[in-house]
């Protein structure tokens, strides 16, 4: 008696209204004279383990959005501070200009 090939399978249930993912695998057992004598076959209830991988990409997502917010803060916390430094300037030199007129003109 030999194990032949093994295939795998994912599959969800949705027994009792309650949603379950079981993998599995099937292997045939074969005879000493190649004949198919039976299946064995294993299952796994991963139903858990789809639940937290799902939560892991959500979590992800998530990441990934707030990255995106920070970056389009700090471009645009960089425009601001573009174009407040040049009127900041005008704004300081003219200040500046009307006191020195107004002391020479006196």
């Amino acid at each position: 008696m030999e194990l032949g090939r093994a295939v795998e399978i994912e599959k969800s249930y949705v027994p009792n209204g309650k949603p379950c993912t079981v993998f599995s695998v099937k292997t045939p057992v074969i005879s000493e004279q190649g004949e198919l004598i039976g299946v064995l076959v294993v299952f796994t209830d991963i139903t858990e383990r789809k639940r937290v991988e799902e939560s892991l990409r959500e979590s992800e997502r998530q990441l990934r959005l707030a990255q995106k917010l920070e970056s389009i803060g700090q471009l645009a916390a960089g425009i601001a501070h573009e174009i407040n430094t040049p009127v900041q300037y005008i704004g300081d030199n003219a200040q500046f200009l009307a006191e020195h007129f107004r002391i020479c003109s006196g």
